[in-house]
């Protein structure tokens, strides 16, 4: 394939832009051969498979390819000129594909009994942050990843490449408005935690016994005064003065650690 203008690359440039058309569409953007490679150990259904010569010329994209084509998925030919197009740079593998997501949904996800560690993004407007937070929240055994309107698409490709692949693995559910949620949550038993750079207890003295919901702010701000007052308590990472916070997913991995460690033992 050589033309642009062909309705395969059309489509697929047209949802890269559009997050409303995504999830009109239920689908999710994703490229590299991990990324890919996880879709398809998921079971996922690959509706566009794109790739160019560059990913048949390195072993694992070969292999990758062989197994795809053996569930019957014929992938569509690039040029690597009209790849380059595709991607919008040259700093690709050579194969992208636009995947059926899960359905994300929180009740399903609020078991009697369980004890669930949630990870609940507030208004976070960087895609890289979302994904690697998600990351976090599969590497620390995260029931799901929660987001509340206004926080950028984990479905579109920079967040689902910062995930490497995590966003394919456990439920991440969008648009959870944030009084509504903590009322959900608080009545399936899960206290509700927020994070501060300024006040709270330090992560190992906290209470992070039974089902919690971690919430994280934007970058920069952090949550808001309404969000603080309404949770069950405060998390502070101490650090080094003159350094007012750091990175949503590292603080999200030090508490997931934290919460992990004490739940091994």
């Amino acid at each position: 394939m050589r033309s642009p203008k062909n309705r395969h690359i059309q489509d697929f440039r047209r949802l890269d832009g559009d997050p409303g058309l995504r999830d009109q569409r239920s689908v999710l953007l994703a490229e590299g051969i991990k990324v890919m490679e996880i879709a398809d150990q998921a079971g996922l259904e690959i509706e566009t498979l794109l790739i160019s010569p560059r990913v048949e010329e390195q072993t694992q994209g070969h292999a990758l390819l062989l197994k795809l084509r053996s569930r019957g998925i014929v992938p569509i030919h690039l040029t690597k000129a009209l790849m380059d197009y595709t991607y919008g740079s040259q700093g690709h593998q050579g194969i992208l594909g636009v995947i059926r997501r899960p359905a994300g949904k929180l009740e399903p996800l609020l078991i009697p009994g369980s004890e669930p560690l949630f990870f609940y993004g507030i208004g976070i407007q960087d895609p890289g942050n979302v994904g690697a937070l998600v990351r976090s929240a599969d590497a620390f055994g995260a029931a799901g990843v929660l987001l509340s309107p206004g926080t950028a698409d984990p479905y579109g490709r920079r967040a689902v490449r910062a995930s490497m692949g995590s966003t394919l693995r456990i439920p991440v559910i969008k648009k959870c408005e944030t009084r509504d949620t903590l009322v959900r949550l608080r009545s399936a038993g899960i206290r509700c935690l927020a994070t501060d750079s300024r006040r709270g207890t330090v992560p190992w003295q906290a209470n992070l016994k039974g089902g919690i919901a971690v919430l994280f702010g934007a970058e920069g701000t952090g949550l808001s005064e309404e969000v603080l007052g309404s949770v069950d308590a405060t998390i502070r990472i101490p650090m080094r003065a003159g350094v007012d916070s750091i990175n949503v997913a590292a603080a999200a991995s030090l508490i997931g650690y934290e919460t992990a460690r004490r739940r091994a033992r």
